[in-house]
Parts: structure tokens; sequence; C-alpha cells
């Protein structure tokens, strides 16, 4: 496979070749290591709401059922350096008519906004 452990909180990762995406890749949320632990707990259910998962970052996410189209991450109280973290809460919702988006956005009542140019 050509992964080992290296130390308590190191992983090696050994290419056959060098990849230079393989730094981006690693960084995406599906090559994240996840908790058996947490896994076996929440069976089928584990990362399909935000009381269902298990949060490390400075961050949580609250109130995502897994279809809705708002949420909140909040300031996770057990992240090591939370005293470092000044911003206490993100609200994000999804809009499916980028003239709604762009009006809130226009209105002061959204920090950013993604349009997407495609009307579903």
């Amino acid at each position: 496979l050509g992964v080992s452990a290296e130390g308590k909180y190191e992983f090696k990762v050994q290419l056959d070749k060098p990849e230079s995406y393989f730094k981006y890749v690693v960084t995406m949320a599906p090559t994240y290591p996840q908790s058996a632990k947490e896994e076996k707990k929440f069976g089928s259910g584990y990362a399909t709401s935000s009381d269902k998962q298990l949060y490390n970052g400075p961050y949580k996410v609250t109130g995502w059922t897994g279809t809705n189209d708002t949420w909140k991450l909040v300031k996770n109280n057990e992240y090591w350096n939370k005293d470092n973290v000044k911003v206490r809460q993100l609200d994000f919702s999804v809009s499916k008519d980028p003239s709604t988006t762009m009006y809130q956005f226009e209105q002061g009542n959204l920090d950013s906004m993604v349009l997407s140019g495609k009307n579903q």
C-alpha cells in the first residue's frame, strides 16, 4: 500500500513516482483521517448530519441535517488552540436563485457569495 505510521501523529506515504498534485489530494476532505470508534458508534448514519460527526478543528458544524440549505460553523471549545479563535460563528446558506443571492449581497446581508451562472 505504501502507507506507514511514523510515530503517534504522523504517517508516511511512499509513491511509485513523484506526483505534483499529491499534496492537494491529501488536503481534500475524503482523505482526512477518520475515527473508527466514532464511525462504529454512528454506524451507517456516520457523517450524515452535523450531530453525527467528530470535530477536532477550530469549528464544528451545527444545524446541518444532511439535506437542509442552512447551517453554522461555531467555535469548537474543545479545540486545542481555542483561545486564539476570534470568530465565534459563521452562518452558511444555499440559495437556488442567483438574483436573490445577489440582492442579499447588495443589501449587506451576505459577506461573501458564489454564483454559478446555472439556474437549477
